[in-house]
């Protein structure tokens, strides 16, 4: 036997955005009737979700068969049911070709007949089934069915009116809505929070977040501004956890457009953006006042710009990932001015560097420093050209001084050190080991009336042993201290008369 319960269930179903029909109800002391046409004749049903088959009275059935709205073939058996009230009653099976509700035809439905004049008539599972996902909406008098296949059903209108009304929903997985609804979607101002504690207040347009509104994130985050399709478009405010703003334009969740971000370090940017990172050209101002104003490319400083020093310095030219890489110009708050390649932010490869009192170095760079090959120009017309090393004269090289005096060979720290040539401004000559600047070893040295000295030189002086031809024919091979014969030594005439012995400050002292 089956139990039909004499009751209509409603249900608190809300849905997504789908398609739907509304069917108008007629309510009768205080029960909601919905028109049906069964097999073509018009009748008034009321929905039972508690019972499983649709019932027609007696006397509705009596009435179908007389007419031709039914048929002995339809006939089908005998059931008992049990009542509301507990009673047993008797009743005939039978299949029922066609109920067309609304726009929907409902084909070979099992229903019966129960052998009572005053049963009322029920739509029950077997019919319900076929209908798919449906809810009342009483504040209309409507049944709305859905139609289609419904991706989300869920459960939960639980206050209020979720069709078109105000209302409160909760969704499965622990999320929630509360505010206006328009044909079951959210529509106009609302509150949507997330289990993950995340939540929304704003504005909804076809059950997506559209207009404006605030989206609070679980971490702390937050966005005010514009939505369009669920997403962040057009003009918001974005505060990270850490602190960091953006103000400026959204596109797809993303910043898009113009905009600025303030850094809680006190850094801020004004400018391009694309894909949530600086793109374009913009203003970074640094907590220091540092400012670069140029190009971004990936979130960083790339391309071409300006980056002006606290201090006054400033770079022109072509940046990689926020350092100076490529070509520039870089002037100092002193007046000095590079004009050449960088790397990694250092003077690196060629380039020419001005100083303010006019000195110029044309070179090679390497590391900020001058290393390599390289012509510096001194403001007193010197020039020296030759290799450096850590911005000094090291290795070998040409000192030309402006009195027409040169140097040819080996330097180390700005200074003769090795092996050379010195050409004096009278066209004297040395050529031998210099130390530290100075003649100190062993050399030639020629003087411009023909003298001749070869030995030992120290601190720009002959000291030590050496031989000494003078123009006139002298010759003198011994001992020198500070350019003057000192210690025992032979000097030789053009006549030949020799003296051998010692020497004192350049005067013969004889045999001691």
């Amino acid at each position: 036997m089956k139990k039909v319960q004499l009751f209509i269930l409603f249900f608190g179903f809300c849905f997504t955005a789908i398609s739907q029909t509304s069917i108008v109800l007629e309510k009768k002391n205080g029960v909601y009737f919905v028109p049906c046409k069964v097999n073509g004749l018009n009748m008034k049903f009321i929905f039972d979700t508690g019972a499983s088959d649709v019932t027609i009275s007696s006397t509705e059935a009596l009435f179908m068969l007389k007419n031709g709205y039914l048929s002995k073939n339809d006939l089908i058996g005998t059931e008992y049911y049990q009542i509301a009230n507990g009673d047993i009653q008797k009743g005939t099976k039978i299949l029922i070709r066609n109920i067309k509700i609304g726009g929907y035809q409902l084909h070979n439905i099992q229903a019966s007949i129960i052998h009572n004049s005053n049963a009322p008539l029920l739509l029950g599972q077997s019919a319900l089934e076929k209908l798919g996902k449906f809810y009342f909406d009483y504040s209309k008098n409507t049944l709305v069915i859905f139609d289609g296949n419904v991706d989300s059903f869920y459960y939960g209108c639980i206050n209020g009116d979720c069709f078109n009304g105000f209302g409160t929903k909760t969704i499965k997985g622990g999320q929630k809505y509360i505010g206006n609804f328009v044909d079951g979607k959210f529509n106009g101002r609302g509150t949507y929070t997330f289990s993950s504690g995340a939540k929304y207040v704003g504005d909804f347009k076809d059950g997506s977040k559209n207009g404006k509104g605030t989206y609070t994130f679980s971490d702390g985050a937050k966005y005010i501004g514009d939505f369009q399709d669920d997403k962040f478009s057009g003009n918001g405010t974005f505060t990270f956890p850490n602190g960091d703003k953006y103000i400026g334009i959204f596109q797809d969740d993303k910043k898009n457009g113009k905009g600025t971000l303030f850094f809680s370090n006190g850094n801020k940017y004004v400018g391009d953006f694309k894909d949530d990172k600086k793109n374009g050209n913009g203003t970074f101002t640094f907590l220091n006042r540092d400012e670069y104003v140029g190009e971004f490319k990936d979130g960083n400083i790339n391309g071409k710009g300006t980056y002006n020093f606290q201090n006054g310095d400033k770079y022109i030219g072509e940046f990689i990932d926020g350092t100076f890489n490529g070509n520039g110009t870089l002037t100092l708050l002193n007046g000095d001015k590079y004009i050449g390649s960088f790397k990694d932010g250092f003077k690196y490869g060629k380039g020419t560097y001005t100083f303010q009192n006019g000195k110029e170095y044309l070179g090679d760079f390497k590391d900020g420093e001058f290393n390599g090959i390289g012509t510096l120009t001194y403001p007193n017309g010197d020039i020296y050209i030759g290799n450096f090393l850590d911005s000094k004269c090291s290795g070998k090289g040409v000192y030309t001084y402006f009195t027409g005096a040169k140097y040819i060979g080996d330097f180390k720290d700005d200074k003769y050190n090795g092996e050379g040539t010195l050409t004096f401004q009278d066209w004297s000559e040395y050529v031998g080991n210099f130390k530290n600047g100075e003649i100190n070893g062993i050399g030639t040295y020629t003087f411009k009336n023909g003298n001749k000295y070869v030995g030992d030189l120290k601190d720009n002086s002959f000291n030590g042993n050496g031989a000494l031809t003078l123009s006139n024919g002298d010759k003198y091979i011994g001992g020198f201290k500070d350019g003057k014969y000192n210690g025992y030594g032979t000097l030789t005439t053009p006549k030949g008369k020799t003296q051998f012995g010692y020497f004192k400050d350049g005067v013969f002292e004889g045999d001691k």
